[in-house]
């Protein structure tokens, strides 16, 4: 599928990212190899991200639509440019001046990789003073452990990575229906049609977490993460393999989502987490201590007037109360239970 041909087309998303939108097309265009095509799309927008893309042109192209989120936004993109590679970026993050001259490089030295993908750091904003701090580098799986990795989490997003237009068009590109983690359903299609990857190891992205990040709807983002998993993973496992490994996955992620909920103050994060430990108790013991903190912070409510004896008692009614609510609603939902 490969050739000679490496150009590349950037294709950059926008809603409502007027606060980081010109350091991203800076960082695009301060890049040592330029990239063939350079595409920012309005995605309906309500602040000045228009007229910041706008600010860009001629050199880069400007489009702008109705809101039709992400998915559909990135697929649109890829179908209007022409160039052999395709770069999704979000309108939050920022290459390293020399990301797509590496990448560009891995493209030659693996030729018949269709997926390159690099390390990279995290941008992190400190919720109170609105500034952001650069992390320590974080390194990727290796590609021969990405097929297995991605059975159990994302571990990169799409700034990371350059795809094949090929490949991109024959896995369908980003599903609309998977908002939210499109990319990890993705990641997991092209292994499935067996692309090969290849990797370099260097810090040259930086990824923006911050409070309006999609990634931090728990709610949202745990539904749409198990539809990706029951509809990827679930039909290729046996009984056996769904039951162990894919309640794992679940469990996994519903005790970050319960610690999401809780630093967002979402109602129901001792919930979810006792929900995490009922479908499978017996692994990531640290479940354990930050439910009991929750239910303490809790039962902080109850009457002043009770004395310790009855605030214990208390809590417990709550906790085994909240436990077999959690229990029953599992098994009503026929989702698989890990007996201990």
């Amino acid at each position: 599928m490969p050739t000679d041909d490496r150009s590349v087309a950037v294709v950059i998303p926008v809603y409502n990212g007027e606060k980081y939108l010109e350091e991203t097309l800076k960082s695009v265009l301060r890049q040592t190899l330029q990239p063939s095509e350079i595409v920012v799309i309005n995605d309906g927008s309500t602040d000045r991200s228009l007229e910041i893309a706008r600010g860009f042109e001629p050199g880069v192209r400007v489009l702008s639509r109705l809101n039709r989120g992400v998915c559909a936004t990135r697929n649109f993109g890829a179908s209007i440019t022409s160039a052999s590679w395709l770069a999704f970026l979000d309108h939050d993050d920022v290459w390293e001046p020399n990301f797509l001259a590496r990448m560009t490089a891995l493209m030659a030295d693996v030729p018949d990789a269709t997926f390159v993908y690099a390390d990279r750091r995290i941008l992190s904003e400190d919720p109170d003073t609105g500034t952001f701090a650069l992390s320590d580098p974080q390194s990727m799986p290796k590609p021969e452990m990405l097929s297995t990795h991605l059975q159990d989490r994302c571990p990169f997003t799409p700034c990371s990575a350059l795809i094949h237009r090929q490949a991109f068009f024959a896995a369908g590109g980003f599903d609309v229906r998977h908002n939210g983690v499109e990319d990890w359903d993705l990641w997991l299609r092209l292994t499935f049609q067996k692309v090969r990857f290849a990797q370099c190891c260097e810090p040259l992205v930086q990824y923006r977490v911050h409070s309006a990040n999609a990634s931090r709807h728990a709610l949202r983002m745990l539904a749409v993460s198990f539809r990706v998993l029951d509809r990827n993973l679930g039909p290729r496992m046996k009984p056996f393999e769904r039951m162990m490994k894919l309640s794992k996955v679940k469990s996994r992620l519903e005790a970050e989502a319960a610690i999401l909920m809780r630093e967002n103050a979402t109602p129901g994060s001792l919930s979810m987490m006792l929900r995490s430990i009922m479908r499978h108790p017996l692994h990531e013991r640290r479940r354990y201590p930050i439910a009991l903190h929750m239910l303490l912070s809790r039962t902080k409510a109850v009457p002043l007037l009770l004395t310790d004896r009855e605030r214990v008692r208390s809590s417990l009614a709550v906790l085994s109360g909240e436990v077999l609510t959690q229990y029953q609603e599992l098994k009503d939902s026929g989702e698989h239970v890990v007996q201990h």
